[in-house]
């Protein structure tokens, strides 16, 4: 977004703008807080205390309590006193009804159990001391800076490094000068000190009160004043505070895909980010926090990433990042039979997941082609399909032999939904001498046949080569061969053999091979001994999941010829007449999806998604160009600039008139706020 900059304006409009803009980042922007193991020590007087006009007994601690929790901080008050009032989780403070502040310092003659500023300063090691002190002085005539001073210095005694927020207390009805008298000369006391290096930040508490609607009595806030109160010391706490890391790490990727997280830390000012631990290649941006990794070996990696702004300590997250498959290997399971039969079965233990595959390669050896023929491949009694062109036979020897490959498959939807051990029944049309089977099972592949399929077959040699063409990254190969020859198989170091069997003469071994790029790639076999050799080969693709949505003008009328793509691999569409659209992306994919038109501009810009796992629906956007009223391409201040030209102006298609009321006003300025957010 472009500056704005005042050179030129009146300083009518100048006011205007500032108000708009200031009322603009009131409602719209909202800035996050941290905190790491803080320990916070109310300090003061009945006013700390918060029993004296709280129904609920919590004065302005509970409301502060829930403002520094929702916010992410991790911190505890402190101090003696009296745990057991008011329903604040953490009820600790050292709030004491009537106290001055000279027996803050040096405890009350009539109550020396109580204790002093020493003795809780070392008992409960605040890191932040929020003092209100000097309303009982006032009352029995004795307002005096200078104890507010010895105060302060008491705590630089204990410690340099505690930081201290003093108020400017509240006023008392009716006014006292006394009160605004004092506050002065604390102020001006506290100025010195902070300009001599002091940890001190002022706030005032006074100015806030409306002291007809938030006072419980002459002295004492009501609940509406204490959370007042909390708001204040709230704001203080935000500039002070270390970071806290807030955000859940992504612990999960997918090798060949782009990982990405992005990692949120609260505090003031905004924290930088840098990894102390990672793979090799790993980034983040120092300035958002956005980790961006292309992992290409599956396993477990350590990550450790640090937030700092200069408030000590750094926050750190660390966690362990698992690589693996898009597809994920399930089950191998095989058997055989050397005895003539016209079956041949097995268990086969199937686990769980999402998008389950089960594929079954059969390798039988015969002297007719009609027994060999399958007349059905069963798991659970559930008929299998045949994979489409996966059946190759080859032949030799005098009397003629027939060895025969080919492959079944049965998705998620027909297997059973309970993960355990379940039979697989092959039944030929007639008796098969030699019979051999594998099955192998995954998960997160593609509900559907194969992508692509290659046969092939010769005799008279041991090794065996067969090329298949895969249409999808990350796919993974199912194969099966038959030999007619005892012994065994072995592979190439590409492959992962999952099963060899034999059937006294007969032999026959699966493998699966991933695939990380579309392209074309061998399995290759060698066997033991020479002897004609049968090969069938199936590619199957991942899981994918549908990201849709609908792209429309604000008047909800739909924007046809959109581009809209998922980079990092993601597919891409293009909105039809309905401003629908539906890109594809793989299973674990991580990146941003981007809607395109010439002249137009929408809100949000981009969506980014991190590992996704399920289709998405309903992600929509709109063309915010009647938000970029002053046509430079942004949405930004200078469309604030054009709205302040025409505030509160009263006519038909004024500029800014979003909602077409012939005005410009607060509503509008949402309805820009919103789009600007999203944008």
């Amino acid at each position: 977004m472009k500056e704005l900059t005042i050179e030129g304006l009146t300083q009518k409009r100048i006011s205007r703008l500032f108000l708009i803009v200031l009322i603009f980042l009131g409602s719209i922007f909202l800035a996050d807080a941290a905190g790491t193991d803080v320990r916070i020590m109310p300090l003061g007087d009945s006013i700390t205390r918060g029993y004296w006009g709280s129904p609920s007994r919590n004065g302005y601690r509970k409301p502060l309590y829930d403002k520094l929790t929702d916010a992410n901080y991790n911190f505890d008050f402190v101090g003696s006193g009296i745990p057991t009032e008011g329903n604040c989780p953490d009820p600790n403070h050292e709030g004491h009804d009537g106290w001055r502040a000279d027996e803050i310092l040096n405890g009350r003659a009539s109550d020396p159990c109580a204790g002093k500023l020493e003795n809780w300063l070392i008992a409960y090691q605040p890191d932040v001391v929020l003092l209100h002190i000097g309303t009982n002085d006032i009352t029995y005539n004795g307002p005096d800076a200078n104890e507010v001073n010895d105060i302060l210095d008491e705590i630089d005694i204990f410690s340099t490094d505690t930081k201290v927020i003093l108020a400017l207390i509240i006023d008392r009805v009716p006014n006292d000068p006394r009160t605004t008298q004092f506050n002065h000369d604390v102020n001006n006391m506290a100025q010195s000190r902070i300009a001599a290096g002091d940890d001190i930040i002022v706030v005032d508490m006074n100015s806030v009160f409306d002291y007809v609607y938030d006072m419980y009595d002459s002295l004492h806030p009501n609940d509406a004043g204490y959370a007042k109160m909390a708001n204040v010391w709230f704001d203080a706490l935000d500039s002070i505070l270390p970071p806290s890391i807030t955000s859940t790490p992504i612990t999960n990727a997918t090798v060949f895909q782009s990982y990405r997280y992005d990692v949120n830390a609260s505090g003031y000012p905004l924290p930088t980010y840098e990894l102390t631990t990672h793979p090799d290649g790993m980034t983040i941006d120092y300035n958002t926090g956005l980790i961006e990794w292309f992992p290409t070996a599956i396993g477990d990696f350590n990550v450790t990433v640090a937030a700092g702004n200069g408030q000590m300590p750094d926050a750190n997250q660390s966690f362990v990042l698992t690589v693996d498959h898009i597809i994920k290997f399930d089950a191998a399971s095989s058997n055989s039979s050397s005895s003539d039969g016209n079956t041949l079965s097995w268990q086969h233990t199937i686990g769980g997941g999402d998008n389950r595959i089960l594929v079954v390669g059969i390798a039988g050896e015969d002297d007719s082609t009609s027994d060999l023929v399958i007349n059905s491949v069963e798991y659970n009694d559930v008929n299998m399909a045949l994979v489409e062109s996966s059946s190759v036979t080859v032949s030799s020897g005098s009397p003629i032999s027939y060895m025969k490959t080919e492959l079944y498959y049965l998705l998620d939807a027909n297997l059973p939904s309970t993960p355990g051990n379940y039979t697989i029944t092959v039944t030929y049309n007639g008796n098969v001498e030699k019979r051999c089977g594998g099955a192998i099972s995954l998960a997160n592949a593609a509900q559907q046949d194969r992508e692509s399929v290659a046969t092939n077959s010769n005799i008279d040699q041991n090794t065996i080569s067969t090329n298949i063409i895969t249409q999808t990254d990350n796919t993974w190969v199912i194969d099966v061969v038959g030999c007619g020859n005892t012994g065994s198989f072995s592979i190439t170091d590409s492959m992962t053999e999952r099963f060899d069997v034999n059937s006294d003469s007969s032999t026959a071994a699966g493998s699966t091979k991933l695939v990380d790029l579309a392209q074309e790639t061998t399995i290759s076999w060698t066997h033991s001994g020479a002897n004609q050799l049968a090969h069938s080969a199936a590619a199957f693709a991942p899981a994918s999941y549908i990201i849709a949505g609908c792209i429309k003008e604000p008047n909800n009328a739909p924007i046809g010829s959109v581009s809209v793509s998922a980079d990092a691999n993601g597919g891409s569409d293009i909105t039809d007449s309905n401003g629908r659209y539906e890109v594809l992306v793989p299973y674990g994919w991580s990146g941003n999806v981007i809607p395109v038109k010439d002249g137009l501009l929408f809100a949000p810009s981009e969506r980014t998604y991190n590992y996704v796992t399920t289709d998405l629906l309903n992600q929509n956007y709109k063309n915010v160009n009647s938000y970029d009223l002053n046509c430079d391409g942004f949405i930004g201040w200078g469309d604030v600039v054009v709205m302040a030209d025409n505030w509160l102006l009263q006519d038909t298609g004024l500029s800014g008139d979003f909602n077409a009321d012939e005005i410009v006003n607060f509503l509008d300025l949402a309805e820009f706020g919103n789009a600007w957010q999203e944008n």
